[in-house]
């Protein structure tokens, strides 16, 4: 290997960048981290030479002398949700452009996957963690945070915590949805979702469907409402075998109205629905929750409402960079609006 190999080969440091500019290492370090005052047109100057030479910052040494490490670790319960990944898209726009690495990990529900991939997160030394969906038991997770960890929760509500949580009125949105089937004739109304031994958001959005039947004057059935023992993991698919199931009582019931957990699974019922040669909205409307692109292209397209989940991320993403720069957490709840899309798979049977 001659002389210019071995020169090529050569590691670049902060000290190399300095020389080529004339300045000190200090200077080129503070135009990186932003931690100290640099002149503008320096700040560009280290950035070119950074790019020109390739220059890659040792994580390590960086968190061995207390600095920032500029890698934010983000557990979401179902990585391969729509909904969710709509979510970190927006989480991913804003720590992009702040030049922040993002390492994702899927839990599936899981509190001993969360618990230890939080554990795996804290050996990357993360500036911050965000968790997107999920459990609202956190017990297994706070004990492994470290205290001066900034954390956002973005949909998931956790009792008691003393974190910050990015979330939407749920309640109120389902109360939204009745109200609206009620104007449009409806007075048999079901509700199709899961259980609410995992999460808060579920109960929530149940217990909004419920106030809004009372709203409008409607008696609350029993018989109307449907839901899986399981938190649903493949929620198209296996709804789309639930409502095969539960058509028969749907029938039995005169249920005019489906209001859906989640876009998903209302996407499950059409297509289930489908198979049975029950036509959307003529013989039954359905309604979802989420907005995901697909309800949109569905066939008809679902009536739902809209969950600003990009704005959730990236809001998620900025509040996280603000408790990161103070160092600290804040206990906090913060909502975003929502807005009811009305599509084609409601029919007005009013008149």
């Amino acid at each position: 290997m001659d002389d210019r190999q071995k020169k090529d080969q050569k590691k670049i440091t902060i000290i190399d960048i300095a020389k080529k500019l004339g300045i000190s290492p200090a200077t080129v370090s503070n135009a990186l981290t932003g931690e100290r005052y640099v002149k503008k047109e320096t700040i560009e100057k280290v950035k070119k030479m950074v790019e020109e030479l390739h220059y890659s910052p040792n994580i390590i040494a960086r968190a061995l002398r207390g600095k920032k490490r500029n890698i934010i670790g983000l557990l979401t319960s179902n990585i391969n949700n729509p909904f969710n990944a709509e979510i970190i898209s927006g989480v991913e726009d804003v720590l992009n452009k702040k030049d922040y690495i993002l390492v994702l990990n899927s839990t599936r529900f899981d509190a001993e996957i969360e618990k230890k991939a939080v554990m795996q997160l804290n050996n990357l030394l993360v500036d911050g963690l965000v968790f997107v969906g999920g459990m609202s038991d956190f017990s297994h997770v706070e004990l492994v945070i470290p205290q001066n960890t900034p954390v956002v929760l973005i949909n998931r509500k956790i009792t008691g915590s003393r974190f910050t949580d990015i979330a939407v009125d749920y309640k109120g949105a389902f109360r939204k949805i009745v109200e609206y089937l009620h104007e449009s004739g409806h007075q048999r109304i079901g509700y199709v979702g899961w259980q609410k031994d995992s999460s808060i958001i579920p109960e929530e959005k149940l217990w909004g469907f419920t106030e809004g039947l009372d709203r409008v004057g409607i008696s609350e059935n029993k018989r109307n409402i449907f839901l899986k023992n399981n938190i649903p993991i493949r929620e198209f698919r296996e709804y789309r075998e639930f409502a095969r199931e539960i058509y028969p009582l749907i029938e039995q019931e005169g249920i005019t109205s489906l209001v859906a957990q989640t876009d998903n699974i209302a996407l499950g019922l059409i297509s289930g629905l489908n198979t049975l040669k029950v036509r959307i909205p003529d013989d039954i409307s359905i309604v979802g929750c989420g907005n995901i692109a697909m309800s949109g292209s569905s066939s008809p397209p679902i009536t739902t409402v809209h969950l600003p989940k990009i704005r959730m991320g990236r809001f998620g993403a900025e509040v996280l960079l603000g408790l990161m720069s103070k160092g600290k957490n804040k206990k906090q709840t913060i909502y975003l609006k929502t807005t009811l899309i009305k599509r084609e798979s409601v029919r007005d049977i009013s008149k």
